[in-house]
C-alpha cells in the first residue's frame, strides 16, 4: 500500500503523512469538523486546490472529510 498526505493512528512511509490525533470536534457524534491546532489543518497536498475553504485557510488544503470544501475549518495557518 502507499500512502502520502493522510493522517492515521498508525504511522505510515510517505510523503506528507502524519501520526497524530486530528482533533476531531466530535468522533463520537459523528462530527469530523477540525478543532483549532488540529495538525491536519492545511496539511494536504500542497499543489491540491484550496479556494472552497473559507478565509483564512492557510493556502492550502485541510486533510480529512472537510478538505477543499466549504465546511473546511476556518483557521488555517
Amino acid at each position: 500500500v502507499s500512502a502520502s498526505f493522510t493522517l492515521s493512528e498508525e504511522a505510515l512511509e510517505g510523503e506528507g503523512n502524519l501520526s497524530a490525533d486530528p482533533l476531531f470536534v466530535d468522533l463520537a457524534a459523528g462530527d469530523l469538523h477540525l478543532r483549532s491546532g488540529s495538525p491536519a489543518i492545511d496539511a494536504a497536498d500542497p499543489s491540491s486546490p484550496f479556494d472552497q475553504e473559507p478565509e483564512p485557510n492557510g493556502g492550502r488544503a485541510d486533510l480529512g472529510a472537510y478538505g477543499y470544501t466549504p465546511k473546511a475549518a476556518a483557521f488555517g495557518g
